[in-house]
C-alpha cells in the first residue's frame, strides 16, 4: 500500500525531472558529494539483499532437486545472471509476475 501511495505522490514528478534512481533527487538537492555518500549504504543493502535472495533460492533448489547447497546457489546465480543479461528488465518483470503467481498458488493451497 505504501508503494502505491509513494508512486502516486512522486512518480510523475520524478519522471518529469528524468530521475532514474531514488538517490537522484537527493543528489540534485544536496550535491554530488552527498549523492556519493548516500550511494554507499544503498550499495551495501543491495549486496546483502542479493546474497540473501540467492542463498534462499539456492537452498530451495537444493532441497527440491537434492543437490549440494553451494552448487545450487552458484547454479541459481548463473541462471539469474543469464536470463537478466539476455532479457534485461523485461525478464525481471516476468520473473516477478511468475513469483507472485507462485506465492498466490502456494497461499491458496
Amino acid at each position: 500500500m505504501l508503494n502505491v501511495a509513494g508512486g502516486a505522490l512522486f512518480a510523475r514528478r520524478m519522471h518529469s525531472k528524468n530521475y532514474i534512481t531514488m538517490l537522484d533527487p537527493l543528489q540534485h538537492r544536496y550535491g554530488l558529494a552527498m549523492g556519493s555518500i548516500l550511494f554507499i549504504p544503498a550499495l551495501i543493502g543491495e549486496i546483502i539483499w542479493s546474497a540473501a535472495i540467492l542463498a534462499t533460492l539456492g537452498s530451495t533448489v537444493g532441497v527440491v532437486l537434492g543437490l549440494d547447497e553451494l552448487k545450487s546457489i552458484v547454479a541459481a546465480a548463473c541462471v539469474t545472471a543469464l536470463y537478466t543479461a539476455v532479457g534485461g528488465v523485461t525478464s525481471i518483470a516476468y520473473t516477478a509476475v511468475l513469483q507472485l503467481v507462485c506465492v498466490f498458488v502456494g497461499l491458496v493451497r
